[in-house]
């Protein structure tokens, strides 16, 4: 039976990547595992992993797994040749993630940043003009014509 539950932390920032053999976007990460307490004569060991995740879970991850977070794996271990850039074949393993928890608490997007476009442009959501418009007679404020009726729109 081939199955495996890690947990550790994110070497670095996933990355959402495409295979070039088959076209299929992944999710590639390294994560840091500690092994066992050895005493104190004997430091513990540290194994780097590389995890790969597909399809939605992998675009999960490429969004939210940020370097140094907590996360738990589940998956199973994948043994495979892959040629170097020489053209020898190098062994290689890695995790096929089937189930992640992130331990650590994902940043909440800044609400300030849906309200700005590409080009920093401020976006007024147009329940808010209207509501303000509202508010206040805008034909009475020294504003250009050509304003107001933007604001409106």
């Amino acid at each position: 039976m081939n199955f495996c539950i890690l947990s550790g932390r994110a070497v670095r920032d996933a990355e959402l990547k495409v295979s070039r053999t088959s076209g299929r976007q992944y999710c590639m990460f390294r994560l840091a595992v500690e092994g066992m307490y050895r005493g104190k004569d004997r430091p513990k060991e540290v194994d780097f992993l590389t995890c790969l995740a597909f399809a939605r879970q992998g675009e999960y991850l490429a969004r939210n797994l940020k370097k140094g977070m907590k996360i738990a794996v589940v998956g199973t271990v994948k043994a495979y040749e892959r040629e170097d850039e020489y053209g020898f074949k190098r062994p290689e393993v890695s995790i096929v993630v089937r189930q992640t928890d992130i331990f650590d608490r994902i940043k909440p997007r800044d609400p300030v940043e849906d309200l700005v476009d590409g080009d920093g442009e401020v976006l007024i959501p147009k329940e808010i003009t209207q509501s303000v418009l509202k508010q206040i007679d805008a034909t009475d404020i020294d504003m250009p014509d050509e304003f107001i009726s933007k604001i409106g729109d």
